[in-house]
């Protein structure tokens, strides 16, 4: 599989792994879907919430918008 998707990244100039997809389906479900870390932590598999709390990782523009929040 991760042949695959290394090909597949190449074709489209981005780089995809497994754990890039992970990171991507639980980043959205996150951030996206509203979903909570436990359902997230249940669908990876992960034993502890503490292991997706890595994929709650604000963005640039996260940060941006709490410093906004001062103004």
């Amino acid at each position: 599989m991760q042949v695959r998707l290394s090909v597949l990244g190449e074709n489209a100039g981005v780089e995809i792994t497994p754990h890039v997809l992970r990171h991507t389906f639980a980043t959205r479900l996150l951030r996206e879907a509203g979903a909570d870390l436990v359902t997230v932590a249940a669908l990876l598999g992960h034993s502890s919430v503490a292991t997706t709390a890595i994929y709650t990782q604000p963005s640039e523009a996260d940060l941006a918008e709490a410093v906004e929040g001062l103004e």
